[in-house]
């Protein structure tokens, strides 16, 4: 270990979706005095998402130290634009190791409780691992022994299934519990690293936008002071603590319609619900929705006018009256025979068949109201495997209130709405007692910043593909910072195995 920062141990607090703005207001509550007093000691920095600002990509950035261009994940999904079959990155797609799997590979032990990707489980020696909260379809650990640790998460499985709890009230319990899971973990198990993801307030913003600008309610003191007491029983262990997010959540007035956009200038058509491409909690929940016929659409467009705001929740309210349920009828884009469309929203994503249409469509983005910018994938990312991003990434001007719709079709391109969803400021918090930070150390840092300097002042070797080593190298003014080619050479023959050894499970049981 690195003997100049006396730092044997680091722990690492993921918080999904968390800005500045919001934990600032929960810490200005009293809900949390430890991590209110690590707060007024620490280096604290703006971190920029990937672009999109979603959890797959961000995630797989901040735990590997590259951008998805060199991982290899850029969303929940893609399309094979061979077949245009839709299909969910996991963690099998991911073409850099984690910092787990680095520091496992020297032979350091961790702890990761909920890394992401989260299924299927890469096992490797010196890792004690549990997938459960975000997308994974079941409870996984790694080694077998951790087992007894996810016996205590049963509970939490039913408090995720009972649907008369608030998603705040979920949140809570759920985070109750994880106090005593890293509790007993970080008291009896080796690590060196000590890193767990939780899925708020990422989880219950979808539903409760509200709470962003809202006074803090009783529900949010009571979940933060759990999340408080992990805070504090984590920097007891460890020499070095960090609060991290993938992103951040903001409030937005107007949504973009992208492929209402490709439909008016001809390069989308309407297609039948099994043409369609599936938003994200569509393919991992197997949400099933009515698809309405195009004929529709005037109608929609109309409903849509900001003018018959009102008229549209008393016709959903008619409906819900009468049906029981909420309506859920969608138009999408036909795949087959559309020349460009978006994927699902996380992706912020164009897909084009003909290259020579690409900066015809760009052009078209870039001149529509709210699009800040919009890019070939190639001016985005960096690294072998830039070609399985969408050829076109779209960045909304979210901080003049634009976000992008859904990829359904509405009826019209601007969508006025008041809803909640990711920004890509995320927070960074760094709480090291042994460090001296000075001005060198910048206000805003890329996610992939995070594992290189975990990594540094743990003393061990980065990865050669890290793509923050001039920005580490200037603040510690070391221009013999360590790196090595191994990870990545290593990293192939791991997830060969591990795909070998999950075949074998399936001949198995299927005999």
């Amino acid at each position: 270990m690195n003997k100049s920062f006396d730092i044997k141990k680091i722990a690492v607090i993921g918080l999904d979706g968390l800005s500045w703005q919001y934990f600032e207001k929960i810490l200005k509550s009293g809900a949390m005095p430890n991590a209110k007093g690590l707060y007024q000691k620490s280096y604290r920095s703006v971190l920029e998402a990937t672009i999109p600002p979603s959890t797959p990509p961000s995630w797989s950035s901040i735990m590997t130290g590259v951008n998805p261009g060199k991982h290899g994940v850029f969303a929940f999904d893609y399309i094979d634009m061979k077949t245009l079959k839709q299909k969910l990155f996991t963690a099998l797609d991911l073409m850099h190791p984690r910092i787990h799997e680095m520091l496992a590979m020297r032979g350091i032990p961790s702890v990761v409780l909920n890394p992401i990707p989260d299924y299927p489980l890469i096992p490797m020696k010196h890792t004690n691992l549990i997938s459960h909260l975000f997308f994974t379809p079941k409870t996984v650990y790694h080694p077998s022994f951790m087992e007894k640790y996810t016996k205590i998460l049963s509970q939490a499985e039913e408090f995720r299934r009972d649907n008369s709890l608030d998603y705040i009230e979920k949140s809570f319990k759920i985070a109750e519990i994880y106090e005593e899971l890293i509790r007993d973990t970080a008291e009896n198990l080796d690590w060196k690293l000590y890193w767990v993801n939780f899925n708020i307030p990422d989880f219950y913003l979808h539903k409760k936008p509200e709470l962003l600008s809202n006074k803090v309610i009783q529900d949010e003191i009571k979940l933060f002071s759990t999340i408080d007491r992990i805070i504090k029983l984590l920097s007891d262990y460890s020499d070095a603590l960090v609060i991290v997010s993938d992103h951040g959540f903001s409030l937005y007035k107007w949504r973009i319609s992208i492929n209402d956009l490709l439909l008016k200038k001809g390069f989308a058509k309407i297609g039948r619900p099994e043409e369609m491409v599936r938003e994200h909690h569509e393919l991992l929940s197997e949400y099933e929705s009515k698809y309405a016929s195009k004929k529709l659409l005037p109608l929609l467009g109309l409903l849509y006018h900001q003018s018959l705001k009102p008229l549209r929740k008393l016709l959903k309210k008619l409906y819900r009256l009468f049906k029981g349920e909420a309506p859920k009828f969608i138009i999408g884009i036909d795949m087959n025979n559309s020349k460009a469309f978006m994927g699902t929203r996380p992706s912020h994503g164009v897909y084009v068949k003909n290259p020579a249409d690409i900066p015809i469509i760009i052009d078209l983005l870039k001149n529509t109201r709210g699009i800040k910018w919009a890019k070939r994938r190639e001016e985005v990312y960096w690294g072998p495997y830039v070609n399985r991003a969408p050829p076109i990434i779209v960045r909304p001007d979210y901080d003049k209130g634009y976000f992008l719709a859904l990829n359904r079709v509405y009826g019209r391109v601007h969508l006025r709405v008041d809803a909640g969803d990711h920004h890509p400021d995320g927070v960074f918090m760094l709480y090291a007692p042994s460090l001296q930070i000075d001005n060198a150390w910048p206000r805003r840092l890329p996610v992939y910043f995070v594992t290189p300097l975990l990594m540094y002042l743990l003393g061990v070797p980065l990865s050669s593909a890290t793509d923050s080593i001039h920005l580490l190298r200037k603040i510690y003014q070391d221009s013999n910072i360590k790196l090595t080619d191994n990870y990545l050479e290593r990293w192939g023959i791991v997830k060969k195995a591990t795909i070998l050894r999950r075949r074998i499970r399936s001949m198995r049981q299927a005999r």
